[in-house]
């Protein structure tokens, strides 16, 4: 007796989307074809023994004359001169799960293309991804605001320090009325950075509280 086996993952059945979670339910199934090999006169009763493994079920398999919680007995008439083929299917349900904080667009555009999810819930799923998106470009313009603030904060104690060092000679006059002039420029720089991080912050709080009610209020069990 020889076998070959072989296994695929099934087309995603179901989706379902709560509290921000994308479930995705799909069927693996494997095969296994056993090749029996009667060489005699006579023909041959056989019992072929199968193992049973927990979370997967026979599928469009002849109902076996044994069963137990690990294993299949299946009786075979094997004809004489001939081979016998007997195939074995089983399933086992598969479930994956998302955050959907962290799909990306070209994730939505490969389960569409694989058919996981149809137009109406990529749209769905776009519009999250796009407010997401928003937010993280919010963040990132706040961060290039405090990184230039910082830049200036290490400048201002350069020239502080080199004012502290100066002494009453015209040339440091000079000097120091420049430093002091570049000081005020430094201020107000800050101060508009201050006003449009707090533009920013708004902002990015505004799309966080929109992206929340987002997640809340987007829920779906569909069958595909």
């Amino acid at each position: 007796m020889s076998t070959t086996s072989g296994s695929e993952r099934q087309r995603v059945e179901r989706v379902a989307l709560s509290r921000g979670l994308l479930r995705m339910q799909a069927k693996m199934v494997e095969k296994k074809n056993y090749v029996i090999r009667n060489n005699d006169d006579k023909a041959r009763a056989l019992v072929l023994e199968h193992p049973a493994r927990p979370g997967w079920s026979l599928v469009q398999t002849a109902a076996p004359a044994e069963s137990s919680a690990s294993q299949y007995r299946f009786k075979l008439e094997c004809k004489p001169k001939t081979t016998t083929e007997f195939v074995v299917r089983e399933e086992s349900p598969q479930e994956t799960i998302y955050s959907l904080i962290n799909v990306t667009p070209d994730q939505i555009g490969l389960w569409l293309r694989e058919r996981s999810i149809d137009p109406e819930i990529e749209k769905a799923l776009g519009s999250l991804v796009a407010k997401k998106n928003e937010i993280s470009e919010l963040a990132q313009k706040i961060a290039n605001l405090d990184k230039e603030q910082n830049e200036i904060f290490r400048d201002q104690e350069r020239v502080r320090g080199n004012l502290q060092r100066l002494g009453q000679s015209p040339d440091e006059a000079t000097l120091r009325t420049r430093y002091v002039r570049q000081l005020e420029q430094q201020e107000n720089r800050i101060a508009a950075l201050r006003a449009e991080r707090d533009k920013l912050d708004a902002a990015r709080a505004a799309a966080q509280k929109q992206l929340d009610e987002m997640l809340r209020n987007l829920s779906f069990d569909r069958k595909l």
